[in-house]
């Protein structure tokens, strides 16, 4: 379970593999690393937050913790730098850091442990007719290879810090895709987290703005600015389900690279495009499309 403010959102359906481990798994959604967010609650410059929900609590002394703006997911820290935890009250779900919390932190803005495992693997698995994704990622140093995808609901894979509802990631960096074969993916043709359904969609999430009263409230993509790094979507084979016409969608994201992909339609269509990019810069070559049975440039 992950919190923001006083409410949380129930993550049952995600899930936390780490260390370079196979996933064998079919039925939901995977692989998700899930720091805990919290608010701040006290005066400018405290070092203080509290966690609702702190049943689910999970810190260390001496970890460190990052910052970001909820509508924008930007670090408010510089890079090198974090908050390191210097004590925590679980009864009360009370963190105390080392340092202040930067002046800029707002009463809606997040914290995050950087606890997250080295890599993640996810291989030879997979993941047919699920009602949902195919795979979820939430992640640093995530590769899927070697999967199936057939049939799901929605995209087969989503990679998508989330600001604005699950709260369960910062960025997505260093992620790779590749030799996975996609059949009909996302056969509702169900844009959901953007603006088109995909096979596999990269994008972030924020509120869509804020109440009256300054609590963010609603979701959308996040229009400015990038926050995801170094996606690559190499030699997979994907057939598109009808009204699928994007490929792959890549949102808020620099370096991302798509490289030998062979992606089939079943007819021509304004719709269809290889690659869908906003506010978003990478690479896009040697990939093979085809409508039908025609070869076409990509």
């Amino acid at each position: 379970m992950t919190c923001v403010a006083a409410a949380c959102a129930d993550s049952h359906s995600l899930s936390f593999i780490s260390l370079s481990k196979t996933y064998p798994y079919t039925r939901a959604h995977a692989p998700n690393t899930h720091p805990t967010y919290a608010p701040r609650d006290s005066a400018v410059n405290s070092s203080c937050v509290r966690v609702a929900g702190k049943e689910s609590l999970d810190a260390m002394i001496g970890e460190g913790w990052e910052v970001r703006d909820r509508m924008t997911l930007q670090p408010l820290l510089p890079s090198a730098q974090s908050l390191r935890l210097a004590s925590v009250d679980f009864a009360t779900g009370r963190l105390r850091f080392s340092t202040p919390l930067p002046a800029t932190v707002k009463p809606h803005d997040l914290v995050a442990s950087l606890s997250r495992p080295a890599e993640v693997l996810v291989r030879n698995s997979s993941f047919w007719g699920n009602l949902g994704h195919g795979v979820r990622i939430k992640s640093d140093n995530a590769t899927v290879q070697g999967c199936r995808f057939g049939y799901n609901s929605f995209m087969s894979v989503l990679m998508v810090p989330d600001g604005a509802f699950w709260m369960s990631s910062g960025a997505v960096r260093n992620a790779t895709v590749t030799g996975c074969t996609i059949e009909r993916g996302g056969i509702w043709a169900d844009a959901q987290y953007d603006v088109d359904a995909t096979s596999i969609t990269v994008t972030a999430y924020v509120p869509a703005g804020t109440s009256a009263g300054g609590e963010p409230e609603g979701s959308a993509p996040l229009a400015v600015g990038a926050v995801n790094q170094g996606i690559t979507i190499s030699n997979n084979s994907v057939i598109q389900a009808q009204g699928v016409g994007t490929a792959f969608l890549f949102r808020a994201t620099t370096d991302y690279a798509v490289t030998g992909n062979r992606v089939m339609w079943d007819r021509a269509n304004t719709s269809n495009r290889l690659v869908h990019a906003l506010n978003s810069k990478g690479l896009s070559y040697n990939n093979t499309c085809i409508y039908g049975q025609e070869q076409v440039p990509c």
